[in-house]
């Protein structure tokens, strides 16, 4: 339950953060196919194991990795690229408070991008950050 209340507080963002963009931006979602060759972003929460640090086992960390890779044509540089980096920094700054469902959840380090994976329709850019949320089960 926890891991799809933090998939929507992440979610939620990007799509608005992607609407805005000049052209905008589709998001492939988990599971959601594009063709190659199209200029999109796509979406993937990574989940690490959930924790439990109190001798009641009452206590839950959900921590992880939200992911969003930015794919763009071949042969149109990385000036693109760079400055959707520089905007998606912005978008999810470290500390950054999330919530949803009654959950809170924080960056807990900075957005930051990956080399770029190149095939022969496209390059991806992986950007990512560390979230976690700490919460006490009754």
């Amino acid at each position: 339950m926890s891991q799809a209340l933090i998939r929507a507080a992440f979610e939620t963002p990007l799509a608005a953060w992607a609407a805005v963009q000049s052209p905008a931006l589709p998001v492939a979602w988990e599971n959601v196919t594009f063709a190659p060759g199209t200029r999109h972003v796509r979406a993937n929460l990574l989940p690490a194991a959930t924790v439990s640090l109190d001798l009641l086992g009452r206590h839950r960390r959900y921590q992880g990795i939200f992911q969003v890779s930015l794919v763009m044509p071949q042969g149109d540089g990385m000036g693109p690229t760079e400055a959707l980096v520089s905007s998606l920094e912005a978008e999810f700054p470290q500390h950054a408070l999330f919530t949803s469902g009654g959950i809170r959840i924080y960056i807990v380090r900075p957005m930051s991008a990956a080399a770029a994976l190149t095939s022969a329709d496209d390059v991806m850019t992986p950007c990512s950050f560390r979230y976690s949320s700490d919460i006490v089960v009754s």
